[in-house]
């Protein structure tokens, strides 16, 4: 899926600081639990430490580079771990629609936890907010609304990003799961693989390149494995042979797939099958 731009937003939101903003470094024993429900939005942005935040009912881990928006009404509880102390930017600001002067709907606007990758550009622009407050001249909200409405669309792109990059490593999980299953049916049958790329209408190498980066493990890899695990339940449930095996799952020869069976599980396949027979009784 595709995110589309924020259009709303980019011509109509009209942002405005509330004139309480800062970079804290939090003191032992800190916690962050207002009594008195915020009335405005929050950008609460952590440069360093680690520690957790409770908003409604979501509970998210904090660390460098996660970046909080809070609503208007939000339930806000935040701890800090007392031996990673938190250092934060915070950013108050209301944002109204230019057009009706009302209140931003709330999922008009980024998320209320996003991670940031680019977090020294980031804090560039954080921190350039900070000195347009201390200004104090007569352009401060002008540049506040400009700069905040750029954070904002960073925010937007991040959290964007981080959708398609998970529907990629979804579809991805997808076609593994369907190229084992492909595999096992045809296990002891000798995998073209081109074959197997047109069945799922994708290149070979890609399907390569999916496996490895998602398992560690190349495809000629994984269906090696999948053909060693067959092996076991071969030897362990049938009287055949270990050269019978080693035919039937499609190994070069007897000695190649002894070879491959002791480096995957320590042992080769006639030791194995020994020592899970079960011992004669005594007489």
């Amino acid at each position: 899926m595709k995110i589309q731009p924020p259009f709303d937003f980019l011509h109509h939101a009209l942002i405005k600081p509330c004139y309480n903003s800062g970079k804290v470094k939090c003191e032992p024993g800190w916690s962050w639990h207002p009594r008195l429900l915020p009335q405005d939005w929050d950008l609460w942005y952590v440069i360093s430490g680690t520690g957790t935040m409770h908003i409604n009912d979501e509970c998210f881990s904090v660390n460098k580079g996660t970046c909080f928006l809070t609503r208007p009404g939000d339930r806000i509880y935040a701890t800090q771990n007392l031996e990673d102390r938190l250092t934060v930017i915070y950013h108050h600001f209301s944002v109204s629609h230019s057009l009706t002067h009302q209140a931003f709907r709330s999922e008009e606007l980024p998320p209320r936890m996003t991670q940031v990758q680019d977090s020294f550009g980031f804090e560039q622009q954080l921190n350039q907010l900070l000195n347009i407050l201390e200004r104090k001249d007569i352009w401060v909200e002008e540049e506040f609304h400009s700069l905040m409405k750029h954070i904002l669309l960073l925010l937007y792109k991040a959290h964007a990003s981080q959708m398609e990059w998970s529907e990629a490593k979804l579809r991805q999980q997808k076609i593994i799961q369907g190229v084992m299953n492909y595999v096992k049916d045809r296990i002891d049958q000798r995998i073209d693989y081109n074959e197997l790329a047109e069945a799922f209408t994708l290149n070979s190498r890609y399907i390569s390149h999916i496996f490895k980066l998602n398992t560690g493990y190349s495809l000629k890899e994984n269906i090696t494995r999948l053909r060693l695990e067959r092996a076991v339940t071969l030897l362990t449930e049938t009287p055949l042979s270990i050269s019978e095996i080693a035919d039937m799952l499609g190994f070069t020869d007897i000695y190649h797939f002894s070879k491959l069976f002791k480096a995957h599980y320590g042992v080769p396949p006639s030791a194995y099958r020994y020592h899970l027979k079960p011992s004669k009784p005594q007489s």
